[in-house]
């Protein structure tokens, strides 16, 4: 098995390619585009018309040559992202089969379907954007560099503005996250009563308590 995993990575370069497209695109686009407003200068000799088409040529082939690398990593995100919450939701139906009378009295009914059906999807934004934790890192760093060498250290100030966004997405994040937590407490309390309630429908109709379930339900689905 580990050989055909060994195999399938070296017939599928995605990665070293994502890489170097990345960078050659990130160094490239902005010296040619550069190269192309410094034509339009008044009274420059630097940049000649050829040299306007050659550049020119580049930024349009750099374009398509970024359309079809963003397309193609998409897709490999994609691809990982399914395989990674597939394999939890199977390690969790696993675990759950497994658990012993004593283990199922602490866990209820609702949060293993909750954990199974909701909170595996977590891996599709998480790992999906994981990626530009580093790249983004990346990004500044040769951002910067370019624009210092055309305007100077007002560079920093712009640099400066954007790092202290940084911790309002911190804080906005925590809050979305604080709020998805209550609300997947309250759909762990509206399957459990909804599966108990199904349990035991026999009862309930029997002495009449339809209307009191089901006011519950509404309510906790509100």
């Amino acid at each position: 098995m580990d050989s055909n995993r060994r195999n399938e990575k070296e017939k599928n370069p995605r990665t070293k390619c994502s890489i170097l497209t990345l960078i050659t695109f990130l160094f490239v686009q902005p010296k040619a585009l550069g190269k192309v407003v410094a034509y339009f200068q008044p009274n420059q000799k630097v940049v000649t018309e050829n040299d306007l088409y050659m550049y020119a040529c580049i930024l349009i082939g750099l374009n398509i040559f970024s359309t079809m690398y963003n397309h193609n990593y998409q897709q490999f995100q994609i691809e990982y992202c399914i395989r990674a919450r597939t394999a939890v939701a199977a390690l969790i139906f696993r675990k759950a089969l497994k658990l012993g009378p004593n283990a199922l009295s602490n866990v209820t009914m609702g949060k293993i379907v909750t954990l199974i059906t909701k909170d595996v999807f977590a891996f599709d934004t998480g790992l999906m954007f994981l990626n530009d934790m580093w790249i983004g890192v990346i990004h500044i760093v040769v951002i910067t560099v370019i624009i210092y060498q055309r305007i100077g250290s007002s560079v920093f100030g712009g640099i400066g503005f954007y790092l202290l966004i940084i911790p309002l997405q911190l804080f906005v994040g925590r809050r979305v996250t604080v709020k998805r937590m209550q609300a997947a407490k309250k759909t762990d309390e509206r399957l459990q009563l909804t599966t108990e309630t199904l349990r035991n429908i026999k009862t309930i109709k029997m002495y009449s308590w339809e209307n009191f379930f089901g006011d519950k339900l509404k309510e906790l689905r509100k």
